[in-house]
This record gives structure tokens, sequence and C-alpha cells, in this order.
């Protein structure tokens, strides 16, 4: 027998409970941190998420200022957070935090997705009492910058929209809440994307008048509408078409809109629909791009009139969907090799519909008696011997100040600088999406540089034998704008 005693079993630690992870940090529209909603130990956070690591003076100094012992109320807010949440905030002489937040994660979304996460304006109803003014004015100058950050996303969602959607976002950009009041700038890009004779189009031009009352306009830089620029007299034509008594087009007639790429055909196809939803003529918009197939583009069609339904109706049942004398308006249809086949099954099966469809090419046999053809060419541009107000006038000039006074708000038509701008419009031709581009151009370039790269990288403009639309000055000049890109930006554009 053993004098050994028994060797007693040892059992495994107790697991050191770990500390709860801190829940999202709210400060749009609202202020908490999970249940938390202390403010001064919120406040002490939401300025180290955004600002970075801070001195413990500094927070004391911002946040107590009228405290007898501004450090001593600064531990007993710090002390409340971390007894809830202990990595919420660490460091000792400088307070660091890992959370970014609501308000951080804002800045880095873009588009729609920028107003969706925008709950509201940057701690919004949250008592500032106490605090020191360097903290109040800090606080107003983030909820202006989050909130410019979302007018300026929903701008860029209307500006890209079809014209219904278009003029919703830019109803929401002009009433972020937020935001200072618009800027002259803001109200200029987003009257072009309201509707017609729409009570929005009517604020805009009135807060944009008072803004501009009192400030004298010179002769040397007018200004101009911002909706469409050079296209009034086709516009003219499509409507003259359109609203022309049935019969005359006939039933079933087609408008084509042709012309080469970035010249302006969804422009003008959109400026029309914005005219006959003013007018409250029925009108449906059907983004044709990158339908190759006539199966495909009856479908897009469908899903236009019958948003919602799994399964898009025949063409021959969409008759139900469309009122008489509607318009239908087919956007870029360039890859449809069928087109002239699809439209006669459009005629057949949508009796009385018009058709207005934008395409690159014109095929052959689409077009009959009765139908329109409107091929669009580069803007009007001033003649070589033209004075101020001739260049001033021309679209072609005006589509190219408007454009680059997204980079260079200081840049605007001077007798200094006249022959330079309408040396450019002449070169490209007056192709829209060419000038936009080349004014981009001025983010990193001077006008007198812009002109001369004009001259040397768009010089095979014009052909053997003469005679251009543009498009081979337009592949130059898209190429220099990609080189002018940052890396990241390329990618983006890849993405």
């Amino acid at each position: 027998m053993s004098d050994l005693a028994p060797t007693p079993t040892l059992s495994p630690p107790a697991p050191t409970p770990s500390a709860p992870t801190p829940p999202d940090l709210i400060t749009l529209g609202d202020l908490h941190l999970g249940r938390f909603r202390k403010v001064k130990s919120l406040l002490l956070l939401v300025y180290v998420s955004l600002e970075g690591p801070t001195p413990r003076r500094r927070l004391a100094t911002l946040l107590w200022p009228g405290a007898a012992r501004p450090e001593g109320s600064l531990r007993v807010a710090l002390h409340a957070l971390r007894e809830v949440y202990p990595d919420a905030l660490g460091g000792e002489e400088r307070l660091s935090t890992p959370l970014t937040g609501d308000a951080a994660r804002l800045l880095t979304r873009r588009g729609e997705a920028a107003w969706d996460a925008y709950a509201g304006p940057f701690l919004h109803g949250v008592p500032l009492s106490g605090v020191s003014t360097e903290f109040e004015e800090w606080v107003e100058a983030q909820r202006e910058r989050l909130a410019r950050h979302v007018q300026e996303e929903a701008l860029r969602a209307a500006e890209t929209a079809e014209p219904g959607r278009a003029a919703d976002w830019a109803a929401r950009a002009y009433r972020t809440p937020g935001a200072p009041p618009p800027e002259a700038d803001l109200l200029r890009r987003a009257l072009p994307l309201t509707l017609p004779g729409s009570p929005l189009e009517a604020e805009i031009r009135a807060e944009l008048g008072e803004l501009d009352e009192g400030t004298p306009t010179p002769a040397s830089a007018p200004r101009v509408a911002a909706r469409m620029l050079g296209r009034e007299a086709e516009l003219d034509t499509l409507l003259a078409w359109t609203l022309a008594p049935q019969g005359d087009p006939p039933a079933g007639g087609a408008a084509l809109i042709t012309g080469p790429g970035g010249i302006g055909k969804s422009t003008l196809t959109r400026e029309l629909l914005r005219e006959l939803t003013r007018l409250d003529r029925p009108a449906t918009l059907v983004d044709a791009e990158g339908a190759s197939s006539a199966a495909e583009l009856s479908a897009r069609l469908g899903g236009a009139l019958t948003p919602g339904q799994a399964a898009p109706p025949t063409l021959a049942a969409l008759s139900d969907h469309l009122p008489p004398h509607a318009t239908v308006l087919l956007d870029g249809a360039d890859a449809l090799n069928d087109l002239p086949d699809l439209l006669r099954a459009l005629r057949r099966d949508l009796p009385g519909v018009r058709w207005v469809i934008s395409s690159r090419r014109s095929p052959p046999g689409l077009l009959g008696e009765g139908d329109l053809l409107l091929p669009l060419a580069g803007l009007p541009q001033a003649p070589p011997e033209a004075d101020l107000a001739q260049i001033a006038a021309s679209s072609a000039t005006q589509l190219f100040l408007r454009e680059a006074a997204r980079t260079r708000r200081d840049l605007t038509l001077t007798p200094a600088n006249a022959a330079l701008i309408a040396g450019i419009t002449r070169r490209l031709h007056g192709h829209p999406l060419a000038l936009a581009l080349a004014a981009s151009w001025l983010r990193v370039e001077h006008l007198d540089a812009v002109y001369a790269r004009v001259l040397t990288e768009a010089a095979q403009l014009t052909p053997e034998g003469g005679g251009s639309d543009g498009r081979r000055g337009l592949t130059a000049v898209a190429r220099r704008s990609w080189d002018l890109l940052t890396p990241s930006s390329n990618a983006r554009r890849c993405a």
C-alpha cells in the first residue's frame, strides 16, 4: 500500500469575462452608443473618432470650459463610458478610439448609398450646454460638411438618372436636412434637372434670381440656361412631330435621333421627356443601352410599363398599359442588330404608339413614310472672325464654360481668352462630350495649355478629304482625360 497521497485534480481556470464590444456610434440624427446616452461622455468619443488621438487637456478645455476643475469633469465622463464599454476610449495623456461611427462611414458612401446612410443632421437635437464656443463651431462645421457630402452625392445621382427620378433627387439635394442655404453653383446644377413648370423649378429659379440680384453680370461672361444648350431647333422638331394630330404622323410612327457617341442624343431624349411630362402627355423612357436582342428590349419595355411584375407581359398585352397617343422613348438602341424587325413588331402589337429612338446607327429599312430622321452634329461654334459677343452666344462656348466652372470657378469669358476658347470649340467641332472632357483638363492645366494640347493631340480631327463629326478628336480628348485621373480614380471608373 502506497504512502503517497492521491494527486488532486486541478480544475481549469475560470474564463475571464471579456469586455462587451461597443455597438455602433450613432451621431446622425441622434447621439447614442447602444443604450448608453450620457451626452458629455459621448461627445468625447465623437470628437476623438473624427479628429483622431487628442490630448486630455484639449478635450477638457473644449467640453468643460467653465468648470472649476475641467480635467476632473473629464475623468468623471470618461469613467462613466469605460464602466459600460472599457475599450471605447483608450489612452492616458492622449485619448484614442478604435470606433469610426456612422459619420465617418457616411463620407465613404457615394450616390444613393450616401442618402440612404444619412439618418439626419449631425448631432441633431443634442444639447450642447456648457461646451466651449469652439466646440459648438466644430459641431456646426461637421454638420455642414456631412450634409454637403450627402447633397453633392444626391445631385450626382440626379445627374445620371432619368428625368422623373432626376427631379426627385434634385429635390432631395436642394432640401438636404442640415445643409446650409444652397449656393448659386448648386442651384445652377439642380435647375436643369427639375421638370419644366414644376414648383421646384420655380423655387430654384426664384432663389437663384435673389442670389444674382445686385451682382452685375459682365458682358464677357453671359449667364446661360443650363438645361440644354444648342438643341432648341431639334427639340422643337421632335415636339412638333410627337404632338401632331393622330394620323400625321401615322399611328406607330417612329423618330430616329442619330449621331456619334457623346453628341447629345440622350440629353435631347430626356429633354423631350421633360417637355412631354410638363405638357401632361403620356411618355415612357426605356434605357435600351446594351440590349442586344428584340426579346431583351421588349422585356425592358415591359418592365418600364409594368414595374414590380416578376414576368413582364407580352408585347400585345402591353397595350393595356399604354394610354392613347402615348410616346415611348428608346434611348441608346445601339447594340440591336434586329431593330427594324423589332420596330415592325412594336407597330403591329402596339398600334397608336409613337416611338422615339436614339442610336448611333440608322439601320436600313427602319424608317418609312411619315417617320422622322434627326441626325445630330456638334453644337454651333463661333467662326474665326467672330467678335466677343458672337463667341459668348455660341452654344459650344457656353457648354465649355459651364463644364469648366465645375473645376475652375474663376474662369470667365474675357477679351483676353475668347480666341482660345473659341479655338478649342472649333477644333473639337462642338462635340459636347469632347468639350466637357477638355474643360476637365483645367483642373490641372491652364487654358493656354489646354488649347495647345487640343491643337496638337486632336489634330487628327479632320481626316483626309475633309469633314468630321468630332469622333476622332473625342478619342484623343478622352485618352488625355483618362491619363489625368489618379490611379484610384481610374480603378473606380473601371469598376
